[in-house]
């Protein structure tokens, strides 16, 4: 049990996200109630602890069993998939550019601000969050455990770890501070936001001229620059 959690503490490091914790600052800012908040917080706590567990106690075993060998696509499917990536890619990061002169710190602000739109962005959060590469690990390795309790404790330890700034957030509501962590938490966004947006930016441009590259010279010289 002791390797099962420690195993989750490094992955929980590895799937560090603040996109739950700045939902929820953003909530808060536009209006929406404590309690809605928090129920919002648990929702996705909770629901992702109970969902890792029976992922890991169902379909863990199955997944570690797969021969991933039948799911590797031929060099024409890559090459394609490729391309496809590659404009989708190349659009989102002109669509990002047009719309960044167009973009206001609280254009989001007040939206999804309802116990239904938090709750569901909860069950979303914690319905989705085998996307996630740490976690879906967790689930293979918390499968070889046969304590229901241990591969409840790794989830648990996971979660702790991966949403910490969310868990802060809602501790400061309970504790009644959140307006002081909310405004500090904000604060710090959006002095970084804007140089997050350019490098997501660039980060986009970069993948699209690598994936166009590759498949390009796949489809002259029947080689991948890259994925060779």
């Amino acid at each position: 049990m002791i390797e099962l959690v420690l195993t989750a503490l490094g992955l929980g490091v590895a799937g560090l996200d603040p996109t739950k914790a700045l939902l929820a600052a953003g909530a808060l800012s536009g209006g929406a109630r404590k309690q809605d908040v928090t129920l919002y917080g648990v929702v996705s706590i909770v629901g992702t602890i109970v969902s890792g567990t029976i992922l890991s106690l169902v379909l863990g075993p199955r997944i570690a069993e797969l021969d991933w060998t039948l799911f590797v696509p031929t060099d024409p499917v890559i090459a394609t998939l490729e391309v496809g990536l590659g404009l989708g890619f190349l659009i989102w990061g002109l669509v990002r550019i047009r719309n960044s002169v167009a973009h206001t710190s609280s254009s989001r602000v007040s939206h999804g601000t309802s116990l239904p739109a938090l709750v569901g962005f909860g069950l979303f959060f914690a319905l989705t969050a085998f996307v996630d590469p740490a976690f879906a690990s967790l689930i293979v390795v918390a499968s070889r455990e046969t304590s229901l309790w241990s591969v409840v404790a790794a989830h648990s330890v996971w979660i702790l770890i991966s949403q910490a700034p969310l868990i802060v957030i809602i501790g400061a509501i309970l504790c009644g501070k959140h307006e002081t962590v909310v405004a500090e938490f904000q604060c710090r966004w959006r002095q970084i936001r804007p140089t997050v947006r350019r490098l997501v930016t660039i980060a986009l441009f970069v993948a699209a001229t690598i994936l166009l590259s590759d498949a390009g010279w796949w489809f002259f010289t029947g080689k991948f620059l890259v994925l060779s």
